[in-house]
């Protein structure tokens, strides 16, 4: 799973750059992504195969980086994932907070489970426009499933 991460962290790296008029090679170096060469290596082919990146030449073990840049699809990636941090998080947070009360400014004393609810459904609603409905759709009948 070490492996999804880095894909995440590189394609972030990507994203964060868009601004500038030049790419620093160095921000996605083996050494700044903390890999060894041919772990990095591929990694960076198997981004480049799934259409996340361009600007890359890749031979495995070669890789260049003549201007690399995120695609259309590589900031899906990225905004699928963060949502479905966020919906993994606020699932583990409900689990612990099941019934406490907590307050709320603006809204006085509310159950933390209405609270947790109510955000499980908004990240839901994020996550249907992202994916599609019936993914929505899907992944909230597992989420109402995994609470009950």
């Amino acid at each position: 799973m070490e492996e999804f991460s880095v894909i995440y962290k590189i394609l972030k790296i990507l994203k964060d750059t868009m601004d500038y008029e030049e790419f620093d090679n160095e921000l996605l170096s083996p050494e700044a992504i903390k890999l060894s060469v041919p772990k990095w290596s591929r990694i960076m082919a198997l981004i480049v195969k799934e259409g996340y990146v361009t600007g890359i030449s890749c031979m495995y073990p070669r890789v260049k980086l003549i201007r690399p840049e995120i695609t259309l699809k590589g900031l899906e990636y990225l905004e699928q994932n963060s949502l479905m941090k966020k919906a993994a998080n606020i699932a583990k947070r409900y689990k612990r907070h099941n019934t406490r009360i907590i307050k709320i400014k603006d809204k006085g004393m509310i159950n933390m489970r209405d609270f947790i609810d109510t955000t499980i459904k908004n990240t839901l609603l994020r996550l249907s426009l992202s994916f599609g409905i019936i993914l929505g759709i899907t992944a909230g009948y597992m989420i109402i499933r995994l609470f009950r």
